[in-house]
């Protein structure tokens, strides 16, 4: 960034005056598109912030965007343009605006603010989802730093993608107070180099084309520009290198040492070559092994593990170093990365906790064989031991010094360095040198980029900088720091001060850069220095002034802006890629090929995972870049070829995704690999977005908000969305009120045996009672709405997944997890009950005999002598006011509506509880059941020749399917690789999830004999439907098969022997993960050892095995399995409740609850039974953890009791858990805790 003028930075754009030379570039710019070509700190952002306060006046509907490429700049430019316009909004990554899936945010934004400033990449993605509109809402593009806009860059992105495909702007210099037009907005560019370098015109024209503009620099008032910009004057500083690079290292002790580790390792015995030939040799053929293949082979020929790449670039930049600082730098740099290394391999370091531990070792082994040298600080070791580069800029920097000292000025200066690296090296130096150390105050800054090389385990950039970019900035501008080492991070995008001495310690590497860092040092009698090694050819710098005096003529041209044809958009792309975009004509959302990879990351990103599974879209290139087999060939070729093209390739999305959708395929007519991969990734995620998987934004469905909501939707909203969760409604409806007044009455007379005939009154007829007739007398009981809420909720949440299962067949189970949640939550169901007025049928207030007070058809003259009082509640004749309001928890509201659902189910079974529901209008067209089922078997194609393991299971569970890919997919978890013809089981555990809940809340609802409390039924749901239950089922079903084998009997002859194998129903889960196999393995050793225990408590025990089920640290797949079957053999049986009953029974589920229901069992979860305790009790409980003997050791803590303990083998965070269940029940035990059915025993 600029100065914006040198008194801006502090006062208001109005008071600064504007120069003669700004104002030749503002005029020229409200007549055509330009990019303003002028010096840096010679006020660019002046003429942009002019130009933006009268747009604002020409185009009061529409913003101005200003555009700037770090977050940085962002942040500084709003700061400067803020001081002259007062509502400028500010929206970068940092922001999280990919989250910003509400249109609503976005039009806030732009009605809110006259400017906006982003970096160019959330405008670009606000575009291509159709968030905002370039034509109809942006008046004024204005692009800091416009040399940028080349090839796939997000500013030349947003011109080619979304500004060209516009119409053309109608001239208009004045005020456009009208109705909005669809058309380009205006462009203003500003930068002071419109090129990275090569041939001046062609750059130019590139330039103008892209942007739609013309390069402009002053000419009528050019010497005024010359007034306010001085250039530096240029020297070079020559220096003899002695060196030679291949040999430098020799002085190195700590670089040799490292050279020589490096040297000794062998990429066959890194344990990731070793995992991956394990991984190769368990798979069977498929693409999943020819993609392990390929990895093993790219991993072997390029030397690409992570250690070994780790060591590879410590090595190569230690010697850059050494070559050019000199042996000091090298050791210090070396004896630091080994230092962070070591720190960062150490398994309690957050950054390495993915790592697995075979890894972690091998890398600590080769670290802690390279034993350095220490690197003494003091000055003469230093001084002896630089390169004679440094001292040649140590003497440069005390010219410059006494330089700047005798004209009477502070010294400033900064030094540009190439690598993060070499920064961190040369501060070190000179903070230390005698010749820089007293005289100098030093700061560094370098790049915030995430890079992956920047976040390796042996960068050791972020550790060792110990001053933000801020504070450096900061004191640098204050005078506390005098010098600042910085990357080309201080060319561009940061506001630094002007300083009188620039030094380039590499030569730049393009224009853009050359001047850039020049136009740094524009104090008067500056000076900027280049550093040349004494066999240098300054070809390049002779390049550079020829190419700036072209530059000139350049400017100096009349030159008018290029048409540029779309085809003439994109140089450097193939072909066949410039038509190929996809657009959506409800919102303008626009899909590119540049775009479509990182669209469909994204998609995959949300779908939800698991640990087993990370859900990636697969790439496989046509033809493969290996050839089969190398890494196991003898001898291997090891000088191969690379594959010139055409590429095709193959795109397999997550298995979670329909079979239709999930392979993609692009022949070999691709022209790289690139391209390939853009049209393939273009082609699978258009097909997403035709399958209803993405919304008219083109974004996933998993980020969308509900849609917009009418103005009575919207009224109701303001009601009951509180942050409190209460809603304001009216009173209760008065019973005795009457609808209308009618002339008509009734009468009748009433005898109660021991009281005087009675006449009624009524305005409807009283039906005549004889001493025949029996009377239902209701009188109210404490919890009947909450019962019925239990049930309800487990009614209403399985019939809306029922429908969305059979009205989206393609949508993961992400998906409808997400919409039944925003269908059936307390907020949605609140609002249909307020819609329908539900509340005023709500009887919240008690009803007090003694106070009743009639309706009078005539106020009594006389009370006094009436054994009455007026009532104080609500009556017809109240003088409150009718539209009085009171709060309503909106809990309660929802309560009310899933209570009607269930009194609703209890009437008239699913049909009557789906005719209640669709009275709400929850946002989804609800149909029968029965209809549903029907729709989701349609879709269910026959496939013969399924594995005999399928009959196995149906022996297990005693069920025989009737549609085997029904079992197919609840069998079929995601890493699965081969039968391609079914989803992963995610989407039958959703609908089995709702049927166990349905079928438990049900059974426990219905219990004979005991009106369970909705506690009581929580706490035995939570205690049979739960992971640690399910999979302790999973575990426990099995089946005897037959595995007769002939053998030779005791006479020789061969007989068929009779044997049996018994098969687990956890074995025939179809999986393709080694992770997957091992916890299964895990899981059944734990079974198998806390079996008996777990058994004998679930059939005679008194309390509930919390804590021996937990020490089975199952993982979720496993009562996934149970859950999926569940669901599988609901649909296969056409939705017959008494076969999933009998399943039920079969599972163990069904009969575990009766019996903890019928005798009591204390079923209550023991963490959750002592804090009630500890509630009661008034006292403060403590859970604490330790580790010790590869032990996860529990101790619980209450004020006045002593601690217990219980410890768990450390196994992950599940040990945690396991070692707290346990401490839990010692606690209650030991500490005479009551169980859940009475009081303490204490």
């Amino acid at each position: 960034m600029e100065d914006v003028q040198e008194t801006a930075s502090t006062s208001p754009v109005d008071n600064v005056v504007t120069r003669s030379y700004q104002q030749e570039m503002l005029e020229a710019s409200l007549v055509e598109n330009i990019i303003v070509a002028q010096d840096t700190g010679s006020g660019k952002t002046h003429i942009a912030v002019l130009r933006m306060k009268i747009e604002c006046e020409r185009q009061p509907h529409k913003v101005s965007w200003f555009l700037a490429p770090t977050v940085t700049l962002c942040e500084q430019q709003h700061d400067v343009i803020s001081q002259a316009i007062g509502s400028v909004g500010l929206v970068h990554g940092g922001l999280e605006p990919k989250q910003w899936t509400d249109p609503e945010l976005w039009n806030t934004v732009i009605k809110n603010n006259r400017v906006v400033v982003s970096t160019p990449q959330v405008l670009l993605d606000a575009l291509s989802h159709g968030y905002v509109s370039l034509g109809n809402q942006i008046g004024l593009l204005v692009f800091d730093e416009a040399h940028h806009a080349a090839e796939n860059h997000p500013m030349n992105c947003i011109m080619r993608d979304h500004y060209f495909s516009l119409p053309v702007r109608q001239p208009a210099m004045t005020s456009n107070h009208g109705p909005v037009r669809e058309e380009r907005p205006m462009v203003l560019g500003l930068t002071a180099s419109p090129m990275f370098g090569g041939d001046v015109a062609e750059a130019f024209q590139n330039l103008e084309k892209n942007l739609d503009s013309v390069i402009r620099r002053p000419r009528l008032y050019l010497g005024n520009l010359a007034d306010y910009v001085h250039r530096p004057t240029f020297r070079h500083v020559v220096y003899t290198q002695h060196k030679q690079y291949y040999t430098c290292h020799l002085d190195s002790p700590n670089l040799q040492v490292l050279k020589q580790v490096a040297g000794t390792m062998d990429i066959e015995l890194d344990p990731y070559v070793l995992a991956l030939r394990e991984d190769l040799r368990k798979r069977p053929p498929g693409p999943e092994r020819q993609r392990v293949d390929q990895k093993l082979s790219k991993v072997i020929h390029k030397k690409d593990s992570y250690t070994h790449r780790g060591l590879r670039n410590l090595e190569k930049t230690a010697h850059d170093i050494c070559y050019d600082l000199g042996p000091w730098a090298s050791d210090w740099f070396v004896q630091e990365a080994v230092n962070h290394g070591l720190q960062g391999a150490s398994p309690f370091d957050g950054v390495t906790s993915a790592w697995q531990h075979k890894e972690k070792a091998y890398l600590i082994q080769h670290l802690s064989e390279i034993k350095n040298s220490l690197v003494p600080p003091d000055p003469e070791t230093i001084d002896s031991r630089i390169s004679d580069k440094v001292k040649a800029l140590l003497r440069t920097l005390a010219d410059e010094k006494t330089r700047s000292e005798s004209f009477n000025e502070p010294y400033s200066g900064l030094i540009f360095v190439t690598r993060r690296d070499a920064v961190l090296a040369l501060s070190g130096i000179l903070k230390c040198h005698p010749l820089t150390r007293d005289s100098f105050t030093i700061g560094t800054l370098v790049g915030a980029s995430e890079s992956s090389y920047r976040t390796t385990l042996l960068d050791i950039t972020r550790k060792i900088v110990d001053k933000s970019q801020a504070d450096t900035l900061a004191e640098f501008r204050s005078g506390d720091i005098n010098l600042v080492v910085a990357t080309a991070v201080a060319e561009e995008g940061l506001d630094i001060q002007a300083c009188g001495n620039v030094i380039r310690w590499d030569i730049p590497s393009n224009m853009a850069s050359w001047v850039q860092s020049r136009g740094r040092a524009r104090r008067k009698r500056s000076s900027f220095v280049l550093m040349f090694e004494a066999q240098f050819d300054d070809g390049r710098i002779a390049e550079f002034e020829d190419q700036e005096r072209s530059m000139e003529e350049m400017y100096n041209k009349e030159r008018r802006r290029i048409a540029a044809e779309m085809d003439q958009l994109q140089p450097g792309v193939d072909s066949e890629d410039v038509d190929t975009v996809f657009r959506v004509k409800s919102t303008g959302a626009v899909l590119t090929l540049s775009a479509a990879i990182s669209h469909l990351n994204h998609f995959c990103s949300l779908l939800p995972t698991t640990r087993h599974q990370n859900y990636q879209a697969l790439y496989d290139i046509d033809p493969p870049d290996m050839p089969e087999g190398w890494h196991s060939s003898v001898p291997r070729q090891d000088d191969i070829l690379p594959y010139p093209g055409p590429f095709g390739c193959t795109l397999t999305l997550p298995r979670v995704i329909d079979a239709k959708l999930r392979v993609h395929v692009v022949k070999r007519v691709h022209l790289s690999k690139r391209s390939a991969f853009q049209h393939v990734a273009f082609q699978a995620y258009v097909a997403l977005y035709r399958a209803g998987l993405l919304n008219d934004h083109l974004l996933p469905l998993m980020s969308v908000k509900e849609r917009d909501l009418d103005e009575d939707e919207q009224s109701l909203r303001a009601l009951i969305d509180k942050r409190s969760g209460f809603a304001s409604v009216t009173k209760q409806l008065n019973p005795w009120q009457p609808a209308e007044v009618r002339d008509s009455w009734w009468s009748a007379d009433i005898t109660v045996h021991g009281l005087p005939p009675l006449t009624l009154f009524a305005q409807v007829e009283v039906p005549t009672l004889n001493n025949d007739t029996l009377l239902n007398l209701y009188h109210p009981v404490k919890g009947p709405l909450t019962r019925l809420e239990s049930l309800g909720d487990a009614v209403l949440k399985f019939i809306v997944g029922v429908n969305l299962m059979a009205q989206y067949p393609l949508w993961p189970e992400g998906y409808l997890t997400q919409r039944k949640d925003q269908t059936v939550n307390n907020g949605r169901l609140a609002k249909a009950a307020t819609k329908v007025a539900l509340y005023k049928w709500i009887i919240r207030t008690n009803f007090t005999p003694r106070k009743y007070t009639p309706l009078y058809l005539t106020q009594p003259t006389d009370v006094s002598h009436m054994d009455v009082s007026f009532s104080e509640e609500p009556v017809a004749e109240s003088e409150k006011p009718k539209d009085e309001a009171e709060q309503l928890s909106t809990k309660m509201l929802a309560d009310v509506v899933e209570s009607l659902i269930g009194a609703a189910y209890i009437h008239g079974g699913f049909d009557l509880g789906i005719e209640c529901a669709r009275l709400f209008q929850l946002g989804l067209d609800l149909s029968g059941v029965q209809d549903n089922v029907e729709r989701i078997l349609s879709r269910v194609e026959s496939s013969p020749g399924f594995s005999s393991r399928l009959v196995d299971v149906e022996r297990m569970i005693g069920y025989t399917f009737q549609r085997k890919l029904l079992l197919v997919e609840a069998l079929t978890h995601a890493s699965y690789h081969f039968d391609t013809e079914t989803v992963s089981y995610e989407r039958m555990e959703f609908l089995g999830d709702a049927l166990l809940d349905m079928f438990v809340i049900d059974f426990l609802y219905h219990f004979a004999g005991r009106a369970l409390t909705p506690g009581d039924m929580h706490c035995f749901k939570s205690a049979m439907v739960n992971t640690y239950f399910l999979a302790y089922r999973c575990l426990q079903l099995s089946v005897e098969v037959d595995a007769s084998m002939p053998m030779p009997g005791r006479n020789g002859r061969i007989t068929l022997q009779h044997r049996t194998n018994r098969i687990h129903l956890y074995q025939c889960l179809q999986h393709s993960s080694a992770v997957v196999l091992d916890e299964q393995r895990l899981s059944f050793r734990r079974f198998e050892k806390n079996n008996a225990e777990i058994e004998e408590a679930l059939n005679v025990g008194e309390v509930f095995p919390w804590a021996a089920l937990t020490r089975l640290q199952p993982p979720k797949f496993l009562s996934d399995m149970i859950e999926s079957i569940i669901g599988a053999v609901y649909l296969d049986s056409r939705g017959n409740i008494e076969t999933v009953r009998t399943l039920l029974r079969t599972l163990g589920i069904m009969d575990c609850l009766e019996r903890v229901v019928r005798e009591k069992v204390d079923v209550l979860h023991p963490v959750s039974r002592l804090g009630m305790w500890a509630s009661q009790q008034q006292k403060q409980i403590a859970y604490d953890y330790t580790e010790e003997k590869g032990n996860v050791v529990c101790t619980i803590t209450v004020e006045g009791l002593e601690p217990v303990q219980a410890k768990a083998e450390k196994r992950g965070r599940v040990s945690q858990e396991e070692a707290r269940f346990a401490a839990a029940e010692k606690a209650i035990a030991e500490w005479g805790v009551g169980d859940m059915w009475g009081g303490s025993k204490m």
